[in-house]
Protein backbone atom coordinates (compact mmCIF):
# COMPACT_ATOMS: atom_id res chain seq x y z
CA UNK A 1 0.00 0.00 0.00
CA UNK A 2 1.37 3.23 -0.72
CA UNK A 3 1.36 6.41 1.40
CA UNK A 4 2.54 9.68 0.01
CA UNK A 5 3.95 10.92 3.81
CA UNK A 6 6.21 7.46 3.17
CA UNK A 7 7.43 9.35 -0.85
CA UNK A 8 8.97 12.59 1.13
CA UNK A 9 10.67 13.23 -2.46
CA UNK A 10 7.61 13.30 -4.61
CA UNK A 11 6.70 17.03 -3.45
CA UNK A 12 4.73 17.83 -7.19
CA UNK A 13 1.47 15.80 -7.40
CA UNK A 14 -0.97 16.01 -10.74
CA UNK A 15 -4.10 14.09 -9.37
CA UNK A 16 -6.46 13.29 -11.70
CA UNK A 17 -10.41 12.39 -11.33
CA UNK A 18 -13.11 10.98 -13.12
CA UNK A 19 -16.74 10.59 -12.21
CA UNK A 20 -16.08 6.94 -12.26
CA UNK A 21 -14.20 3.79 -14.26
CA UNK A 22 -16.01 3.79 -17.39
CA UNK A 23 -16.15 8.16 -18.08
CA UNK A 24 -13.60 9.59 -20.13
CA UNK A 25 -14.25 13.22 -18.59
CA UNK A 26 -12.83 14.57 -15.79
CA UNK A 27 -10.22 17.10 -13.46
CA UNK A 28 -6.86 17.62 -13.26
CA UNK A 29 -5.30 19.13 -9.98
CA UNK A 30 -1.98 20.15 -10.01
CA UNK A 31 -0.22 20.50 -5.69
CA UNK A 32 3.32 21.38 -4.52
CA UNK A 33 3.82 19.54 -1.04
CA UNK A 34 4.38 21.86 2.08
CA UNK A 35 7.61 20.12 3.12
CA UNK A 36 7.44 21.97 6.84
CA UNK A 37 3.33 21.14 7.20
CA UNK A 38 3.17 18.27 5.26
CA UNK A 39 0.55 19.41 3.14
CA UNK A 40 -0.30 19.95 -0.26
CA UNK A 41 -1.60 23.24 -1.70
CA UNK A 42 -3.35 23.89 -4.79
CA UNK A 43 -1.43 25.69 -7.49
CA UNK A 44 -3.22 25.77 -10.30
CA UNK A 45 -7.10 25.85 -11.20
CA UNK A 46 -8.59 22.64 -12.27
CA UNK A 47 -7.68 21.35 -15.17
CA UNK A 48 -10.55 19.79 -18.01
CA UNK A 49 -8.89 16.75 -19.02
CA UNK A 50 -10.19 13.34 -21.33
CA UNK A 51 -9.25 9.88 -20.32
CA UNK A 52 -9.08 6.71 -22.46
CA UNK A 53 -11.87 6.48 -24.83
CA UNK A 54 -13.10 3.24 -21.95
CA UNK A 55 -12.44 4.92 -19.39
CA UNK A 56 -9.55 3.85 -16.33
CA UNK A 57 -7.97 0.66 -15.08
CA UNK A 58 -5.37 -0.60 -12.55
CA UNK A 59 -2.10 -0.06 -14.26
CA UNK A 60 1.48 -0.67 -13.28
CA UNK A 61 3.29 2.79 -11.65
CA UNK A 62 5.19 3.22 -8.27
CA UNK A 63 4.02 0.00 -7.50
CA UNK A 64 1.98 -2.56 -8.89
CA UNK A 65 -1.71 -1.23 -8.89
CA UNK A 66 -3.63 -4.40 -10.63
CA UNK A 67 -3.59 -6.33 -7.21
CA UNK A 68 -6.01 -4.14 -6.77
CA UNK A 69 -9.88 -4.96 -6.75
CA UNK A 70 -11.62 -3.81 -10.14
CA UNK A 71 -10.63 -3.51 -13.98
CA UNK A 72 -6.70 -4.25 -14.79
CA UNK A 73 -4.86 -2.41 -17.85
CA UNK A 74 -3.76 -4.26 -21.44
CA UNK A 75 -2.69 -3.57 -24.40
CA UNK A 76 -5.06 -1.99 -26.28
CA UNK A 77 -7.65 -2.06 -23.80
CA UNK A 78 -8.65 1.85 -24.69
CA UNK A 79 -8.19 2.42 -21.03
CA UNK A 80 -5.67 5.11 -18.87
CA UNK A 81 -3.69 3.83 -16.23
CA UNK A 82 -5.28 4.31 -12.67
CA UNK A 83 -2.82 4.53 -9.37
CA UNK A 84 0.28 6.47 -8.93
CA UNK A 85 3.14 7.02 -11.94
CA UNK A 86 6.07 8.75 -11.78
CA UNK A 87 6.31 11.62 -14.90
CA UNK A 88 9.30 11.10 -17.00
CA UNK A 89 10.42 13.24 -19.89
CA UNK A 90 8.54 15.75 -21.31
CA UNK A 91 8.69 15.71 -25.16
CA UNK A 92 7.19 18.09 -28.80
CA UNK A 93 8.02 19.97 -31.18
CA UNK A 94 10.74 23.00 -31.40
CA UNK A 95 8.34 25.76 -31.02
CA UNK A 96 7.37 23.79 -27.25
CA UNK A 97 11.55 23.75 -26.69
CA UNK A 98 12.13 26.79 -24.24
CA UNK A 99 14.55 27.45 -21.46
CA UNK A 100 11.72 27.59 -18.97
CA UNK A 101 10.85 23.81 -18.87
CA UNK A 102 12.79 22.69 -16.21
CA UNK A 103 12.31 19.03 -16.99
CA UNK A 104 14.16 17.11 -19.14
CA UNK A 105 12.79 17.31 -23.19
CA UNK A 106 12.76 14.99 -26.22
CA UNK A 107 12.32 16.70 -29.57
CA UNK A 108 10.37 14.88 -31.91
CA UNK A 109 12.35 14.42 -34.72
CA UNK A 110 11.26 12.19 -38.24
CA UNK A 111 11.29 8.29 -38.17
CA UNK A 112 10.62 8.66 -34.31
CA UNK A 113 8.36 5.69 -32.61
CA UNK A 114 7.09 4.42 -29.51
CA UNK A 115 6.57 0.32 -30.04
CA UNK A 116 3.19 -0.50 -28.54
CA UNK A 117 3.74 -4.43 -30.23
CA UNK A 118 4.18 -6.91 -27.23
CA UNK A 119 6.39 -9.10 -29.45
CA UNK A 120 9.17 -6.96 -29.51
CA UNK A 121 12.19 -6.36 -28.01
CA UNK A 122 11.44 -2.42 -27.90
CA UNK A 123 7.85 -2.74 -26.62
CA UNK A 124 6.87 0.29 -24.52
CA UNK A 125 9.85 2.02 -25.53
CA UNK A 126 11.13 5.06 -27.65
CA UNK A 127 13.25 3.68 -30.85
CA UNK A 128 13.82 4.66 -34.78
CA UNK A 129 14.56 2.68 -37.89
CA UNK A 130 17.81 3.58 -38.26
CA UNK A 131 19.29 3.38 -34.59
CA UNK A 132 17.94 -0.04 -33.96
CA UNK A 133 19.81 -3.02 -33.88
CA UNK A 134 16.63 -5.34 -35.01
CA UNK A 135 13.33 -3.22 -35.63
CA UNK A 136 11.16 -6.18 -35.02
CA UNK A 137 8.20 -4.44 -34.34
CA UNK A 138 4.60 -4.29 -36.38
CA UNK A 139 3.26 -1.59 -34.52
CA UNK A 140 4.00 1.93 -32.98
CA UNK A 141 2.85 5.21 -32.51
CA UNK A 142 4.61 7.70 -35.12
CA UNK A 143 5.44 10.42 -32.94
CA UNK A 144 6.23 12.80 -35.65
CA UNK A 145 3.11 12.42 -37.69
CA UNK A 146 0.72 12.72 -34.60
CA UNK A 147 0.23 16.61 -33.83
CA UNK A 148 -1.22 16.04 -30.52
CA UNK A 149 1.88 15.35 -29.79
CA UNK A 150 3.38 18.78 -30.26
CA UNK A 151 3.38 18.77 -26.54
CA UNK A 152 3.56 16.26 -23.90
CA UNK A 153 5.27 14.39 -21.45
CA UNK A 154 5.58 10.61 -20.66
CA UNK A 155 3.71 8.54 -18.00
CA UNK A 156 5.76 6.16 -16.28
CA UNK A 157 3.54 3.15 -16.59
CA UNK A 158 4.60 -0.19 -16.88
CA UNK A 159 8.33 0.71 -17.50
CA UNK A 160 9.89 -0.67 -13.89
CA UNK A 161 9.74 -4.05 -15.44
CA UNK A 162 8.20 -3.59 -18.69
CA UNK A 163 5.92 -6.38 -18.78
CA UNK A 164 4.35 -7.25 -22.26
CA UNK A 165 0.66 -7.17 -23.11
CA UNK A 166 0.46 -4.89 -19.92
CA UNK A 167 0.11 -1.28 -21.28
CA UNK A 168 2.25 1.58 -23.85
CA UNK A 169 2.63 4.54 -25.26
CA UNK A 170 0.72 6.23 -22.26
CA UNK A 171 1.19 10.17 -22.25
CA UNK A 172 0.00 13.13 -21.16
CA UNK A 173 -0.77 15.16 -24.45
CA UNK A 174 -2.68 17.51 -26.03
CA UNK A 175 -6.49 16.72 -26.44
CA UNK A 176 -8.34 16.31 -29.95
CA UNK A 177 -11.79 17.98 -28.18
CA UNK A 178 -13.07 17.59 -25.36
CA UNK A 179 -15.49 15.26 -25.02
CA UNK A 180 -13.22 12.75 -27.08
CA UNK A 181 -11.52 10.21 -25.29
CA UNK A 182 -7.65 8.57 -26.02
CA UNK A 183 -6.38 5.72 -26.94
CA UNK A 184 -4.96 5.16 -22.77
CA UNK A 185 -3.66 8.68 -22.53
CA UNK A 186 -3.92 11.53 -20.34
CA UNK A 187 -5.14 14.91 -22.78
CA UNK A 188 -6.10 18.59 -22.30
CA UNK A 189 -6.10 21.98 -24.10
CA UNK A 190 -2.89 23.08 -25.17
CA UNK A 191 -2.60 25.93 -22.79
CA UNK A 192 -3.22 24.03 -20.04
CA UNK A 193 -1.28 21.45 -20.55
CA UNK A 194 1.71 24.50 -21.72
CA UNK A 195 1.06 25.46 -18.02
CA UNK A 196 1.59 21.90 -16.20
CA UNK A 197 4.68 21.63 -18.38
CA UNK A 198 6.13 24.59 -16.98
CA UNK A 199 5.22 24.25 -13.37
CA UNK A 200 6.32 20.79 -13.14
CA UNK A 201 10.50 20.38 -12.17
CA UNK A 202 12.67 17.42 -12.32
CA UNK A 203 13.78 17.91 -8.97
CA UNK A 204 10.52 17.41 -7.75
CA UNK A 205 9.69 14.73 -9.00
CA UNK A 206 6.43 15.39 -10.24
CA UNK A 207 3.98 12.67 -10.31
CA UNK A 208 0.54 11.81 -11.89
CA UNK A 209 -2.46 9.75 -9.37
CA UNK A 210 -5.43 8.94 -11.35
CA UNK A 211 -8.52 7.26 -9.70
CA UNK A 212 -12.17 7.49 -10.15
CA UNK A 213 -13.46 9.57 -7.50
CA UNK A 214 -15.00 6.96 -5.39
CA UNK A 215 -11.41 5.11 -4.92
CA UNK A 216 -9.82 8.43 -3.99
CA UNK A 217 -11.60 9.10 -1.12
CA UNK A 218 -11.76 5.30 0.14
CA UNK A 219 -8.09 5.69 0.01
CA UNK A 220 -7.58 9.47 0.63
CA UNK A 221 -7.03 8.32 4.62
CA UNK A 222 -4.75 5.45 3.99
CA UNK A 223 -2.76 6.94 0.97
CA UNK A 224 -2.18 10.22 2.36
CA UNK A 225 -3.64 11.96 -0.56
CA UNK A 226 -4.61 15.45 -0.50
CA UNK A 227 -8.14 17.01 0.18
CA UNK A 228 -9.87 17.91 -3.05
CA UNK A 229 -10.92 21.90 -3.66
Amino acid sequence: MINLLSLPHISQLLVVISPDWNAIEGKLYCFQRNASAQTWELVLPPIPIVLGKKGMAWGRGVQDFTTHEGPHKVEGDGKSPAGLFYLGTLFGDAAHRSSALRMPYMLITEGLEWVDDPHSLYYNQCATLDACDKCDWKSSEKMDEEKLYALGGVIEHNTSPIIPGKGSAIFLHIWRHNHTGTAGCTAMQEGDLSRVTTWLDCAAHPSLLQLPLNEYESKKLAWGLPQLP
